[in-house]
């Protein structure tokens, strides 16, 4: 991963983000809201297709309410994403929709 995926959040369900050709370890996500102002709630997940409910990454969902400042996570409840999935960003409240938000997810592959 690594790379930024901007999301438009005005009516969204479940954006993509991409697929890991191997196992990855997360190290840290970074969201970067964008706009005049911005909270949403956010589950980054994953599965073997976006159409399955799928595994979160953090069960709680992170929110995001700064256009400021990055939202960096670097605990999560799943450290790792399986060879082959899906990986996809879900709201799961929106209070205020920001314009855009940016969500990069650092890791390195699993020896």
């Amino acid at each position: 991963m690594g790379d930024s995926l901007r999301q438009v959040t005005t009516g969204y369900n479940k954006i993509p983000i991409g697929e890991t050709p191997y196992t990855y370890v997360i190290d840290t996500i970074v969201f970067i809201g964008y706009g005049a102002a911005i909270n949403v709630t956010l589950k980054v997940k994953y599965g073997a297709s976006m159409a399955d409910t799928g595994y979160s990454i953090v069960y709680a969902g992170n929110a995001i309410t700064s256009v400021t400042t990055p939202t960096k996570i670097s605990s999560f409840n799943r450290t790792e994403i399986p060879a082959g999935q899906v990986i996809w960003v879900q709201p799961t409240a929106i209070t205020t929709r920001g314009t855009i938000i940016t969500t990069v997810i650092k890791g390195h592959r699993k020896p």
